[in-house]
C-alpha cells in the first residue's frame, strides 16, 4: 500500500494537468488547416478561396416526393426558417439570390467584371435599349440600374452568370427542369471548412424543414460545405475507433505481461503527462489546437508507453531505479531523440494541420521520457 501512494499520486497529478490543459486550449475544427499553403501568389489565392471563399459555404437543397404545390409551400417555408436562423448570408429559392448589399457591391464594380464600350455608337445603342426597357414591364429594374449604367454592363454580367440555366419557377419557388424537385440555394456566413459552424448550419436546415410540416417529402443536401462536414465526421470517427481499439489492445498486452494495476498506473502516468504537455505546446505555437491533431497526436504518443516499460522491464531484482536509468541511459536517450526527430519532421510540411501534429507528437515525448520515479511496485 505504501508503494501504491506515489504511483497513484503521479497518475492523479498527470490527470489533473491534462484536464487543466484541455480546459485552457482552443480546439479548431476547420479542415482548411489540412490544405497546402501554395507556392505562388496564384496558388495561394486559390487555396484562400478554397478555405474561406464564398463558394465554400454554398449548400444546395432539394425537396421531393410530394405534390408540386406542396413542395413549393415547403420550400418557401423552409427558406423563411433559414433566413430567421441568422446563420446564412444568402437563401434563394425563387427570390433574388443576392442580398441588397452584395448587389450594390457588384454594381459598383460592374466595369471591372464585365466589358463595356464607351464610344459614341455604343452609348447610343445602350441608351436606346434603356429607353425600350423603360417602356416595358422591366421599367423598375431599368430605373434602378439602367440610368446609372448606360452601356448595360451590369445587365450583361447578370445574363452571363445566369447562362443556360433551365430552372423553372412554380408558385414562387425554384424547381428542377425535368422533375418535381423544389430547389433552394443557401450560403453560410461561416466558411465551408469550419466544421462546427457547418454542423450548426445543417441542424438549422433540418429544423427549418421539420418546422415546414413536410409530411412525406424528402430533404436532400449537397455542396462543398456538406462534403467538408462529412469528411470531418469520417475522420473523427476513425480517430475514435483507432484510439479505442489501440488503447484496449495495449492495456490487454500490458496486463498480460505485468498482471499488476500499479505497474499499469505507473506506465499510464507519463503518457497522460505527455498529452497535456503536447496540447499546451501546440496552443502556444499556433494559438489553437486542431481536433485532428489532438486525436491523432494522442494516439501517436502511445510510443511514450515504451519509456516506462523499458525502465521497468530492464530493472534487475533489487536494483535501485537510479542504477537502472544509469545502465540503460545511453540507449534510452538515443531512442527518445530518434523518435523526436522522426516526428518533428512533420513540422516542415506545407500543411498546417500536419505541422501541428508534428509539434504535438514531438513535444509530448520529452516530458514522458523525463518523468521520474518509474518503479516497479512489489
Amino acid at each position: 500500500m505504501r508503494r501504491a501512494v506515489p504511483v497513484l499520486g503521479a497518475l492523479l497529478a498527470a490527470g489533473l494537468l491534462l484536464a487543466a490543459a484541455l480546459s485552457l486550449i482552443t480546439v479548431r475544427t476547420d479542415m482548411a488547416d489540412f490544405l497546402p499553403q501554395g507556392g505562388t501568389e496564384a496558388a495561394r489565392l486559390v487555396m484562400q478561396e478554397a478555405r474561406a471563399g464564398s463558394a465554400t459555404g454554398l449548400i444546395l437543397l432539394g425537396i421531393e416526393d410530394a405534390p408540386t404545390a406542396e413542395l413549393a409551400r415547403i420550400s418557401t417555408a423552409s427558406a423563411a426558417g433559414l433566413r430567421d436562423s441568422g446563420l446564412f448570408s444568402v437563401v434563394a429559392g425563387g427570390q433574388a439570390a443576392l442580398a441588397d448589399t452584395e448587389g450594390a457591391d457588384l454594381f459598383a464594380r460592374r466595369y471591372l467584371l464585365a466589358p463595356a464600350d464607351f464610344d459614341t455608337p455604343a452609348l447610343r445603342r445602350g441608351l436606346e435599349d434603356l429607353l425600350r426597357q423603360l417602356r416595358s414591364s422591366t421599367a423598375p429594374l431599368a430605373t434602378q440600374f439602367g440610368l446609372a449604367d448606360p452601356p448595360g454592363a451590369f445587365g450583361a454580367l447578370l445574363r452571363s452568370w445566369i447562362g443556360s440555366s433551365q430552372v423553372r419557377t412554380v408558385d414562387g419557388a425554384w424547381f428542377a427542369p425535368d422533375r418535381d424537385r423544389a430547389l433552394l440555394l443557401a450560403r453560410t456566413r461561416a466558411g465551408g471548412m469550419n466544421v462546427l459552424a457547418q454542423e450548426a448550419a445543417t441542424a438549422a436546415i433540418e429544423a427549418a424543414f421539420r418546422a415546414a410540416g413536410p409530411g412525406p417529402a424528402r430533404l436532400l443536401i449537397a455542396g462543398p460545405a456538406v462534403f467538408a462536414r462529412d469528411a470531418a465526421r469520417a475522420i473523427k470517427a476513425d480517430v475514435h475507433r483507432i484510439a479505442t481499439v489501440s488503447t484496449a489492445l495495449v492495456m490487454l498486452l500490458l496486463w498480460w505481461r505485468f498482471r499488476s494495476p500499479l505497474v499499469i498506473a505507473a506506465i499510464a502516468a507519463p503518457v497522460v503527462l505527455s498529452v497535456a504537455a503536447a496540447a499546451v505546446a501546440v496552443q502556444a505555437a499556433y494559438g489553437a489546437v486542431h481536433g485532428v491533431a489532438l486525436g491523432f497526436g494522442a494516439t501517436m504518443l502511445g510510443v511514450s508507453l515504451d519509456y516506462p516499460v523499458l525502465m521497468i522491464g530492464h530493472r534487475k531484482r533489487g536494483e535501485p531505479a537510479a542504477a537502472t536509468r544509469a545502465r540503460i541511459g545511453p540507449a534510452f536517450i538515443l531512442a527518445v531523440v530518434t523518435a523526436v526527430l522522426g516526428l518533428s519532421a512533420m513540422v516542415l510540411s506545407g500543411f498546417p494541420g500536419l505541422a501541428q501534429l508534428g509539434i504535438f507528437a514531438a513535444a509530448g515525448l520529452a516530458p514522458a521520457a523525463a518523468a521520474p520515479g518509474w518503479r516497479r511496485p512489489g
